[in-house]
């Protein structure tokens, strides 16, 4: 029997409130540095700025550079979803699902070589959405098995999905829960590397992934001085999953290097130093986080790329696991754009 997915008027009042990126936050780090502390904490900073959908955030790192033709496909794939985003908010449904069609086509083909899932995952949940309004709950029911495949704990926004479109999306995410899981072994050489799997941080290399279920999986790898590597992966329901990776040199540059140790020198200082400036300026960036040590604890500072704004928070360096990394990231991002300007929460220095 079919159940009707169409959104009530108070619904359609609150699409105008779905997350859009409020800007780029650029993070700065000491470029020599790639401690077991510093190389956790700097990709749970990057995951938490991501995860909450409202800026898109960028490292200095070269080993993180795409591959031109990479980037320019995640670019097309953007400008469809934000056309399909902007179709779905006037309720221009037919339109909107051709577009996030498309866009998951495009992001197929690229997205397991790449770091950061969540342009897919993002757009998986639209897609059943948009499904899901049109009638069409089969596809709808796909989609979602494949969203939380990739992200088992994923809230769907509530002004999105409507009781009904909720209820399907819950007896898909309790299934999915009770299926079977696997651990997966990840090597990497060099060691020292951090693990990123489905976009997560899943440790420091050499680790194992716990609670995988059976499917296609994103696997990525990550350690400064040398090129990231990403793919896909497919975990089977039988066998062993163990993984490897060699990661190669990136040449640095030189110029990129120099005003990063001087910007992260410079932490202490009232005004955004000129180097951040510089460096955030050529990324269109929006905010600039520098991430130094003072004092035996980490210290991030957020300024806009204009140097106005400074605020700053610490927490200790002694961060030995995943868990304390993101306690601690979440600490230091606090209220990136939560605010009437989109400042980084904290007290004014």
């Amino acid at each position: 029997m079919s159940t009707s997915f169409r959104l009530p008027a108070l619904l359609l009042a609150l699409l105008a409130s779905t997350p859009a990126h409020a800007g780029t936050v650029l993070l700065i780090s000491d470029p020599q540095s790639s401690t077991r502390q510093v190389t956790l904490l700097e990709h749970a900073i990057a995951a938490t700025v991501r995860a909450r959908g409202d800026h898109a955030l960028v490292r200095l790192d070269a080993g993180d550079r795409l591959p031109a033709a990479t980037q320019k496909v995640l670019d097309q794939a953007e400008k469809l979803r934000r056309g399909a985003k902007d179709d779905f908010e006037q309720l221009e449904l037919d339109s909107a699902l051709k577009k996030y069609t498309k866009a998951l086509t495009k992001l197929d083909k690229v997205i397991g070589s790449t770091l950061d899932p969540s342009p897919l995952i993002d757009t998986l949940a639209m897609l059943a959405a948009t499904n899901l309004l049109l009638g069409q709950e089969r596809k709808a029911r796909a989609i979602l098995e494949r969203l939380v495949l990739l992200q088992p704990d994923y809230e769907p926004n509530d002004t999105i999905y409507n009781p009904q479109m909720m209820a399907v999306f819950e007896a898909i995410a309790s299934r999915a829960r009770g299926a079977p899981s696997f651990d997966v072994e990840v090597n990497v050489d060099p060691p020292g590397a951090a693990v990123l799997f489905d976009g997560r941080l899943a440790g420091i290399a050499p680790v194992t992934v716990s609670n995988v279920r059976a499917g296609r999986h994103y696997l990525g790898a990550s350690l400064k001085g040398f090129s990231s590597s990403a793919k896909a992966v497919d975990i089977k329901a039988t066998g062993t999953h163990r993984f490897e990776f060699k990661l190669t040199d990136a040449p640095p540059d030189t110029r990129v290097q120099v005003q990063a140790s001087a910007a992260v020198a410079a932490i202490d200082d009232n005004e955004l130093p000129p180097e951040a400036e510089t460096l955030a300026k050529e990324r269109d960036a929006t905010y600039v986080l520098l991430l130094g040590v003072r004092g035996g604890n980490f210290l991030l500072v957020r300024y806009g790329a204009d140097g106005a704004g400074r605020f700053a928070r610490s927490t200790s360096t002694d961060i030995n696991d995943v868990d304390q990394a993101m306690r601690a990231a979440r600490r230091l991002v606090g209220s990136l754009g939560g605010g009437d300007d989109g400042a980084l929460a904290g007290e004014a220095i």
